[in-house]
């Protein structure tokens, strides 16, 4: 984005700002969506970017009331593994919210896959 001649850059702190004002009203599909198009802007400009960050969409994603939100938490869960960001236990015991608050009819089966998967990796739950 170009002003006045100079050239501007979004950095870690422009993406967050944008992530906590779309996740503070995560309370659709829409605003869910959109906190996590931002999020995944970050990653792919090669911003630094941690779990704090990401869990906050994944969070936004249980509050919004989609039927997507365990595909879109699932996805950004793939995503922070993909490029070595830490899937700590607030990010699974957000995943995990997410399944809670879902009209899947396996939500406490996949809730207990979660579980495993933190047992495996030796994450304590939050």
């Amino acid at each position: 984005m170009a002003k006045d001649g100079k050239q501007f850059r979004p950095d870690k702190y422009t993406y967050m700002g944008l992530i906590s004002a779309h996740c503070r009203t995560c309370n659709s599909h829409e605003s869910a969506m959109k906190a996590q198009y931002v999020l995944f802007d970050m990653m792919d400009s090669n911003i630094p970017t941690d779990s704090k960050i990401c869990n906050a969409v994944i969070a936004g994603w249980a509050r919004s009331g989609s039927d997507e939100a365990i595909l879109q938490a699932e996805e950004i869960c793939n995503r922070m593994e993909a490029l070595s960001i830490v899937v700590d236990g607030v990010c699974f015991n957000s995943l995990i919210n997410v399944y809670a608050k879902s009209n899947d009819p396996h939500k406490s089966v996949r809730s207990l896959q979660v579980l495993d998967r933190m047992e495996e990796r030796r994450v304590a739950p939050t």
